[in-house]
């Protein structure tokens, strides 16, 4: 198994800020978790909503941590940066560029989600998560988080099994961060427990002329309604929020590149698969599939992971590589 870092992916909320991501200079933690370090003169202000204490991480349920953060202008400045690190590898620096006139503000409060998973070095410790937020001028506030390590991400190849939503209690949904398995979720449970929506990588749906399709939920959207207007789309295009429509980007590989130990014998050689292929990333599979197609896919959270389609119809089930949790 790889062991690697995961890149940090904040994500803004509509009318939120803009960021492009670049490596960075570690902030400096000068509070642990009251966020009251943010009283520093026309700095601008940062808030860690969740979790709002220390917590334990690797024996929770959800697999990758959300972590919710808030930035706010300063009286007087306007939020120039963001930074964050693990002090074990991480480093990110997101700056406030590319922003379009009339349509965004650098000094609109903005919400960001970090998807973390802590390395495997830090099993039995403690990691300290810092977040920085600079203004202009040089001016900052900082808020950290500690987080107890338990467990970490494996590397697996196993069978996955989706259905439909023709299926009575259709296993339609597809986590890929479970540990050392993906968890497939059914209809209802994304719609009973909406936190679930946040950790759904990619799911199937049967749509008209085609048979079963995969796709991420980030792939639904208003202008693309139609394409699955028979289907009803689990509730995806008017339920969910864009805030838990998780992107996964799928590129098809060549057939040489069946999922099975001898192609990918560690989680190197899946990321290898991705980063090596010379096809446009999509949202979605190619229409239509057949079986003995391979895909490699990345999900949002930074997880990289490769499949073989084994059957199609009522479902799909395919062979996976992929580092769960």
């Amino acid at each position: 198994m790889k062991l690697h870092l995961k890149k940090f992916a904040f994500i803004a909320l509509a009318g939120s800020l803009f960021f492009a991501y670049s490596c960075s200079k570690p902030g400096s933690s000068s509070n642990n978790n009251n966020n009251n370090n943010n009283n520093v003169p026309g700095a601008p202000k940062l808030t860690i909503v969740y979790p709002g204490a220390d917590t334990t991480i690797g024996d929770n349920p959800i697999p990758v941590l959300t972590i919710t953060i808030k930035a706010v202008s300063g009286d007087t400045s306007k939020i120039d940066s963001i930074v964050g690190n693990d002090a074990l590898g991480h480093k990110a620096k997101f700056v406030a560029i590319g922003l379009k006139s009339g349509n965004h503000s650098r000094t609109i409060d903005s919400t960001f989600y970090d998807y973390y998973t802590a390395p495997a070095t830090s099993i039995g410790s403690t990691v300290t998560l810092t977040y920085t937020v600079y203004d202009s001028k040089g001016s900052k506030t900082t808020q950290t988080r500690k987080l107890k390590v338990t467990s970490v991400p494996v590397f697996a190849l196993y069978t996955v099994i989706l259905g439909d939503q023709n299926q009575n209690g259709n296993g339609a949904f597809l986590n890929t961060g479970a540990n050392p398995r993906a968890l497939v979720y059914s209809t209802g449970q994304v719609n009973s427990d909406t936190t679930l929506r946040r950790l759904v990588d990619m799911c199937v749906a049967q749509t008209k002329g085609m048979t079963d399709m995969l796709f991420s939920p980030g792939y639904v959207n208003t202008s693309i309604n139609a394409t699955f207007a028979d289907s009803n789309i689990f509730n995806i295009n008017s339920g969910w929020l864009v805030s838990q429509r998780r992107t996964t980007m799928f590129k098809l590989l060549q057939p040489k590149y069946i999922c099975n130990s001898n192609n990918y014998p560690d989680y190197a050689h899946v990321e290898a698969a991705y980063k090596g292929s010379s096809a446009i990333p999509m949202a979605r599979v190619q229409s239509i599939m057949s079986p003995n197609d391979n895909y490699a896919f990345l999900t949002q959270d930074g997880r990289y992971g490769a499949f073989t389609v084994l059957g199609i119809g009522g479902g799909i089930k395919m062979t996976m590589a992929i580092e769960s949790k």
